[in-house]
């Protein structure tokens, strides 16, 4: 996969949902095409094969999708197909995302923890992270099975670990430091 031909796609396919008023539709149609595809291995293995022929691809994309997603996401698609970048879909997709939210001002961040978050916690966590740092915030929740308790949030390249081993590792740190300097 090469990310700058998957970034060259996503940007035209935005600057196009863009110029269309539609950036949220293109958006949520790539990622029901997408789901759709992964979610049958057939369909994913056909699609993804370079010995399928790419007229018959285009033409089942157009068969299976055509009358449930928008014209951009459709032509965007067969496109891919036509090009021989199938396999850029979903980094396409990723960035396309990544796009919108630079877009609306948007942060992604990854919500970490052993058991669900409850709504109150997910409301003051999201408000305060966007005091912080200006912007909306659009969270992803996912359960660790490994973690002891609290939480750890994801973003950019920082981590602010609430986690109970976190906690455990710096205060270990600490109790080193004091040691040492004693």
């Amino acid at each position: 996969m090469d990310q700058r031909v998957a970034g060259r796609y996503a940007q035209a396919l935005f600057n196009a949902a863009e110029k269309a008023g539609a950036i949220g539709q293109v958006e949520n149609d790539l990622g029901e095409v997408l789901a759709s595809i992964e979610g049958h291995p057939a369909l994913h293995a056909f699609l993804m094969s370079p010995v399928s022929d790419r007229r018959k691809k285009s033409e089942l994309l157009a068969l299976v999708f055509g009358g449930s997603v928008s014209p951009l996401v459709l032509q965007a698609l067969r496109l891919m197909v036509d090009k021989r970048r199938e396999a850029e879909m979903r980094p396409m997709y990723a960035k396309f995302q990544d796009l919108r939210r630079e877009h609306d001002n948007v942060l992604h961040v990854k919500v970490s923890s052993r058991a669900d978050v409850p709504d109150d916690v997910r409301s003051k966590l999201l408000e305060k992270l966007g005091a912080q740092t200006g912007k909306r915030i659009e969270a992803e929740y996912e359960l660790d099975p490994n973690m002891i308790g609290g939480i750890r949030v994801a973003y950019d390249n920082f981590v602010l670990d609430g986690t109970v081993r976190g906690r455990l590792a710096r205060l270990r740190d600490k109790l080193k430091s004091e040691l040492r300097s004693a």
